[in-house]
């Protein structure tokens, strides 16, 4: 209408040298520093927006299956429990990220190869910093929230009635997270190791 162009949805977010040694320094003492590391954040603002742990512990079993994949689980204050949760449920197949300021929890995105994360800051940190993310959709709209830029994917159970419904809370039994396919989710991840020329760990 001012005539400004909008259309340019790119991010950037810098991370400070101490943060990405805190980062470096915690990968390469849990032995993964130069593997196919996928983070997995069950971070999501609305508890409707948190994909299940369950759900998580499915999505990481197949990562790893498939793509040889490293799994560091990737959490803030607020998601603890669930984060505590995935990893008792993977044991030793996981890493669970220490507790981290924002600026190292950034540099632990930019660390991973991949990112497969509920609609959340950390999502949008991943495309902000060019780590390759998966955004897990239930109850908002990836057209409006992102994840920006030709990097990213998302993936919403489109064919539900409820979707995209933004409510806070479920009033039902979180059908959009809990019927997510994770053959369908391996679908996504395979895209992204294509189109961003990903060596996985095979």
């Amino acid at each position: 209408m001012i005539g400004i162009n909008h259309s340019y949805k790119a991010l950037y977010y810098y991370i400070s040298p101490a943060a990405l040694s805190v980062a470096e320094k915690y990968l390469r003492d849990s032995y993964i520093k130069n593997n196919f590391v996928i983070g997995i954040c069950p971070t999501g603002g609305w508890a409707s927006k948190k994909c299940d742990p369950e759900k998580f512990v499915e999505i990481a079993n197949a990562l790893i299956e498939k793509f040889n994949a490293k799994i560091i689980i990737l959490w803030g204050k607020s998601d603890e429990e669930d984060a505590l949760k995935i990893h008792h449920m993977l044991g030793d197949k996981s890493i669970l990220a220490p507790s981290t300021t924002i600026q190292e929890l950034a540099a632990m995105i930019s660390r991973c190869r991949i990112l497969v994360a509920n609609d959340s800051g950390p999502m949008h940190m991943a495309a902000a910093l060019g780590t390759p993310v998966l955004g897990l959709f239930g109850p908002t709209s990836p057209y409006m929230q992102g994840p920006f830029g030709d990097k990213n994917e998302w993936i919403r159970l489109d064919e539900l009635e409820c979707i995209e419904c933004n409510l806070l809370d479920c009033p039902k039994n979180h059908e959009c997270f809990r019927d997510l396919k994770v053959d369908k989710v391996m679908d996504k991840v395979s895209i992204l190791i294509s189109k961003n020329n990903l060596k996985t760990g095979n």
